[in-house]
């Protein structure tokens, strides 16, 4: 019963994973998105194996050992002998290699793989990666695993391990000649079992079976902290560049008196193992290049590009050609206080490819319940973005133990920060079986979070360390924060206590922080003041100004476009609301002069406005917080939104304003008496004046519209009596009167058929053009409407 058990259990196990492999079969037509699932289904290949055949057959004769017959013996026997390895001769390139290892060519043992494993192995090789050269990351990675668990050994008990003087390094040899590229290591090396199970097996990461086996093990044993491996896939990266493989490999196990063995393939479905002499503790690879992979890997300086892009942090050093591969290291591993300042400068130059020093350098390693990092960060001095470059690429590069996974990623850290230069390393990101890209998950969100938290915490505490420094920095990047608060609503109020602004309390360039204008508000006072404007002098001369001025009310200053923006988006902050001055909320303590006009002329003279100017003002009411002013606008577009949407195209037709007068100013007064005694005139100056409130507001697009108005008012002051035109005293065009579109071009079109008319050229044919007296040497026939029969033409044909 037992038996039957076993056997049923294997046979679903071998049913599944066929159906699993039927699916497998389907990714070479998989877009690089769908690698996450493939990703999934590889660990599930490991356990297809012959071990499983075996067992099972040897199960099922078990169960039925009385029934068996000879034929049924034979034919196992025979579906046995299929799989076993056979001893078979294959013929193998003429190595000349560069050290003395020899091989046994007469003894190779040809080992097939089965039809779904070679399938697999052909997505792995040719459909797996999108770039060829991160073949050479993925053996660099094995290499340096292989030296990890030698040191590990060596810590634990140096007494099992051959050679321990031998150093820990990687070398790398180019021959352009031989077409061949070599890399060798000094590391765990392989015995013939191993070669089996580590390279003949595809999605077997023997890397990951270490730290597995070391998690089993008792606390105290040691760690090996630097171990890369997890797929199991990317050795086979090789054969995309590649026609064979030769790998010549002797274990570091005293217990090794097996010697050295040699392996090959071409990747097609079969390798050969063989034993060899000669060979030296650790692994070379040779790689016989496919003739136009030559010219690009078999090149020096190629080959150390690849090196310094993606693997010159490993935690061994790598040689080429006999030399030193240079770099600064993986400092960002380092702990803070063992860095040198300038190592930080040299890798700041080395990967943000500025020759500049960074006026902030941000460097944390973090843990939390899901995940660790160490970040690097640095905070250039300037920005190519203000000098018209375009925008910035993300700064910040992304690597997994210490190889990188992706330069300029954007998904580490919010758009807004993509000034920020540097490195962030984390063994918990989760990457694509290819590591050539990060998936999108909750745990990348969360680490993307913290991180920009971090930043944001940084830049306060400096600020406040030395204001002096930061204003400086803050005046070059003010804007990425700005975009910040537009663009992170869940942490907006946090990115604003970076911000900082003018202030009409402050002398020019003094800049203060949303937190310091809290703590020196007033005590009454419940909101935070700001105004957009041009620059300082216009802001404080502005009407919206003059209240505050009086109440000694502090104003924030606001000279760029965004403000607009981040001050809307922010909304408030520590519980205060942020209240443009150009508001009609924003409404202070209220004198009323004696010699004011009363509140029913006032009310009188606003329907007058609202009559005379429907196209103008939406209403007219008065106020007393204008001093030096006889009107403004309240609650308009600010200038700012409507910028913008003209960038776009976008329709910024002004409709009618709300207008708020002063009863105290001179102007208000006389127009309500001119109105009574001669409205034409009273009719002139309204329309200057709100003309002029306008332009306070900045929503007059053309100034130019106000200037005939201007003659007309100096005429008057003057004495004299305005020869006003009809058209000029009551206009049906409201204000920033613009062409709409398809009319405009309607008219251009008709004009030019009344001039075509007047000419006496016959529109319906062509040909007449050639008398006409035209600049053109040739007329095009176009295409007519429906209405060409009446002579007459639409636009846009």
């Amino acid at each position: 019963k037992k038996s039957v058990s076993s056997y049923n259990h294997i046979n679903l196990q071998m049913r599944a994973s066929r159906r699993l492999l039927q699916c497998v079969q389907h990714a070479q037509s998989l877009t690089r998105a769908s690698y996450g699932s493939t990703n999934k289904l590889l660990p599930c290949l490991s356990h297809i194996n012959n071990t499983h055949l075996r067992t099972g057959r040897h199960l099922y004769r078990s169960f039925c050992t009385s029934a068996s017959t000879e034929e049924e013996e034979a034919a196992d026997k025979n579906a046995e002998d299929t799989e076993s390895t056979t001893e078979t001769t294959q013929e193998v390139p003429d190595l000349k290699a560069t050290m003395d290892e020899t091989v046994d060519k007469e003894h190779l043992a040809s080992h097939t793989f089965q039809a779904e494993t070679r399938q697999l192995l052909d997505i792995v090789s040719k459909s797996l990666y999108t770039d060829k050269e991160v073949f050479l990351r993925e053996l660099l990675s094995n290499a340096s695993d292989a030296m990890e668990k030698v040191r590990y050994q060596v810590n634990k008990d140096s007494s099992t391990i051959i050679n321990t003087e031998t150093p820990l390094e990687i070398n790398v040899f180019t021959d352009k000649e031989k077409g061949q590229l070599i890399i060798q290591d000094a590391g765990i090396g392989m015995n013939e079992t191993e070669l089996v199970e580590n390279i003949g097996t595809i999605a077997r990461s023997g890397s990951k079976a270490f730290v597995r086996s070391l998690a089993d093990k008792p606390a105290g044993t040691g760690k090996a902290s630097h171990i890369i491996g997890q797929f199991g896939v990317g050795f086979y990266s090789v054969f995309m560049v590649s026609d064979n493989v030769e790998v010549y490999s002797l274990s570091a196990s005293k217990d090794n008196t097996e010697g050295g063995y040699y392996w090959v393939s071409d990747g097609t479905g079969s390798y050969s193992i063989a034993k060899a002499d000669n060979v030296h503790r650790g692994t070379k690879i040779v790689i016989n290049l496919k003739e136009d992979m030559i010219e690009e890997f078999a090149d020096k300086n190629r080959v150390e590009g690849i090196i310094k892009k993606y693997s010159s942090y490993l935690e061994y050093p790598i040689k080429l050609n006999g030399s030193l591969v240079t770099s600064s290291g993986a400092i960002w591993a380092k702990t803070p206080k063992d860095v040198k300042e300038f190592e930080y400068k040299e890798f700041y130059q080395l990967i943000s490819n500025r020759y500049d020093d960074p006026l902030y350098t941000y460097h944390t390693h973090f843990d939390s319940a899901k995940y660790s990092a160490q970040v690097l960060a640095y905070f250039p001095p300037t920005h190519e973005e203000k000098f018209g470059a375009g925008r910035m690429k993300p700064g910040l590069n992304i690597y997994c133990k210490k190889v990188l996974v992706k330069r300029n990623a954007s998904e580490i850290v919010p758009d807004w920060l993509r000034f920020v230069k540097g490195a962030v390393d984390s063994e918990n990101i989760p990457i694509h079986i290819s590591r050539e890209n990060m998936q999108d998950s909750t745990l990348i969100k969360q680490l993307q979070e913290s991180i920009m938290m971090k930043i944001v915490d940084y830049l306060k505490r400096q600020s406040k360390k030395d204001p002096e420094q930061y204003l400086k920095w803050y005046n070059e990047f003010g804007g990425f924060i700005k975009e910040g608060v537009c663009t992170d609503y869940q942490n907006r109020s946090r990115i604003a206590n970076l911000l900082r602004f003018e202030s009409s309390k402050l002398g020019e360039k003094q800049k203060k922080s949303l937190e310091e204008y809290v703590q020196e508000m007033q005590s009454e006072q419940q909101e935070i003041y700001y105004l957009i404007a041009p620059n300082r002098t216009a802001a404080m001369e502005s009407p919206y100004m003059e209240a505050f001025l009086d109440s000694d009310i502090e104003v924030l200053l606001c000279y760029a476009q965004i403000d607009e923006f981040c001050m809307k988006n922010l909304g408030q902050f520590k519980s205060k609301n942020i209240v443009g001055i150009e508001s009609s909320t924003a409404v202070l303590k209220e004198n009323k002069d004696d010699d004011a006009l009363s509140e029913d002329d006032c009310r009188r003279l606003g329907r007058w406005l609202k009559q005379q100017f429907p196209k103008y003002v939406q209403k007219a009411e008065p106020t007393y917080r204008l001093k030096k002013h006889p009107a403004v606008l309240v609650d308009h577009q600010s200038a700012a939104i409507r910028q913008y949407l003209n960038a776009l195209g976008e329709d910024v037709s002004t409709p009618p304003q709300r207008m708020q007068i002063n009863p105290s100013h001179n102007i208000i007064k006389g127009l309500f008496e001119k109105v009574q005694t001669d409205e034409a005139k009273a009719t002139l100056i309204a329309r200057q004046m709100i003309n002029n409130a306008f332009v306070a507001a900045g929503i007059l697009d053309d100034p130019r519209d106000m200037l005939k108005d201007m003659n007309y008012v100096m005429e008057i002051a003057l004495g004299y009596e305005p020869k006003v035109e009809a058209k000029d005293v009551a206009s049906d065009e409201g204000p920033n009167p613009k062409p709409k579109g398809m009319d405009f071009e309607q008219e251009m079109v008709d004009q030019m058929n009344r001039e075509i008319e007047e000419a006496g050229i016959d529109r319906n044919d062509p040909s007449t053009l050639k008398a006409a007296d035209a600049d053109v040497d040739d007329a095009e026939v176009i295409s007519q409407s429906r209405d060409a029969e009446k002579g007459e033409f639409k636009s846009n044909e």
